[in-house]
């Protein structure tokens, strides 16, 4: 591709100043704007983008700041990838003293740093043998396929015929199934399981001959004030999930840290989406030592008693229900006064952005590292939403988020 076009369309691509424009978006690579990114985005990336329509140029701590200087309150990175906050000086350290020492290593070689990781992770969730991956998603497959094979052997079955059901919140399935994977809390609700259904269940599920997998992606690692909400609620789990937080908000990786009996031997686990980087690593081992200390989950248990003493007051005021489970908060709006999503559009002209709801919950999710003071900032911002009612959706020339500093 040159100056003067691109493949599919030769002598093209010059903008009006001479300048190379490939796309003719006539854009200014200088100084480019929410709108222009967007734009950019639009014309080139064959992916959607974010729904919130807010492009983010700096992250930090619990804020977001877009390319116009405009700053919004992060309550929406939380469970995932921004457990411990956006570039927490501690994580970045890590990763600056690897990037000293090496970056990606080929599959011929062991790096320094996985089986440090390993080791900790094992230690911190109480279990023998790790197995690290790409993303979480390739953790929870692999224990799902780990589980199924045990039990299959077990039972003298082929995999294929062991039932998998998961428990999602407070939705229990029907049957007593050979593989049970709890996600402890429904993200889309804050429902939580409850603790002594879950125990009744997992005990058919092991009288069966069938093994239990915690899938603590969103909901371990401190984030519910535990370490594992499974276990916080009073079962062991065979197999354990953990997800893009281990990565610090830096890196995306996932583990399953589980019986050794079950995952076996290295040679029994397939090459594909097992993590060679000794730079994500290094971060993931960082956060284990961050989450040693007890600090988070103390923490998360002492915000959750703030967050649930400013939100109660607003039910019958605009909400009809609240959960809170750590620095996690489930809002049912009152249908008379407004629709979720008419808060959510209200508090992005406030500073706070969340993720649109899916239907008439609303959730909070901001980062553990949230001051008080921010998360009082963001309940008054709720309060005024609601307030507005169904004239929450348009920001009437106001600019979204927060003067900028």
């Amino acid at each position: 591709m040159t100056a003067g076009g691109d493949r599919d369309h030769p002598g093209e691509g010059v903008g009006p100043d001479g300048g190379y424009d490939p796309f003719g978006l006539d854009l200014d690579l200088d100084v480019v704007t929410t709108a222009d990114l967007l734009t950019l985005h639009g014309a080139v990336l064959a992916q959607p983008g974010g729904a919130t329509g807010v492009v983010v140029a700096r992250a930090s701590h619990s804020e977001l700041v877009d390319p116009e200087g405009t700053r919004y309150v992060d309550c929406l990175s939380g469970p995932g990838d921004a457990r411990f906050g956006h570039r927490h000086p501690r994580l970045v350290a890590a990763a600056r003293r690897q990037l000293d020492r090496s970056g990606l290593l080929g599959p011929d070689v062991t790096d320094e740093q996985t089986g440090r990781f390993a080791r900790d992770l094992a230690a911190l969730v109480g279990h023998r043998r790790v197995v690290v991956l790409e993303s979480g998603a390739a953790a929870r497959e692999l224990a799902e396929s780990a589980a199924r094979a045990f039990v299959a052997a077990a039972r003298g079955v082929a995999p294929a015929s062991v039932r998998v059901a998961s428990v999602i919140g407070d939705r229990m399935p029907p049957a007593t199934p050979g593989v049970l994977v709890v996600e402890a809390v429904d993200p889309e609700t804050v429902r939580v399981t409850d603790g002594a259904a879950l125990g009744e269940l997992a005990a058919r599920v092991r009288d069966g001959g069938g093994l239990v997998v915690g899938d603590e992606r969103l909901t371990g690692l401190a984030r519910c004030g535990f370490t594992g909400l499974v276990e916080g609620l009073g079962v062991q789990a065979d197999l354990v999930v953990h997800g893009e937080a281990l990565g610090g908000g830096l890196f995306r990786l996932g583990a399953v840290a589980g019986r050794a009996d079950v995952l076996g031997s290295a040679a029994d686990i397939p090459l594909a989406g097992v993590l060679r980087d000794p730079l994500a690593s290094a971060v993931a081992h960082e956060a284990v030592a961050m989450l040693g200390t007890g600090e988070y989950q103390r923490r998360a248990l002492t915000l959750e008693v703030l967050l649930r003493g400013l939100l109660e007051p607003l039910v019958g005021d605009g909400l009809t229900d609240v959960r809170v489970v750590g620095l996690w908060a489930g809002l049912d709006v009152a249908p008379e006064r407004a629709t979720a999503g008419d808060i959510a559009s209200r508090l992005k002209c406030y500073g706070v952005l969340v993720s649109p709801p899916a239907g008439s919950c609303l959730v909070l999710t901001p980062p553990l590292v949230t001051s008080e003071d921010t998360i009082r900032q963001v309940v008054a911002a709720l309060r005024k939403a609601l307030q507005a009612g169904r004239d929450s959706g348009p920001c009437h020339g106001q600019v979204a988020g927060r003067t900028p500093s």
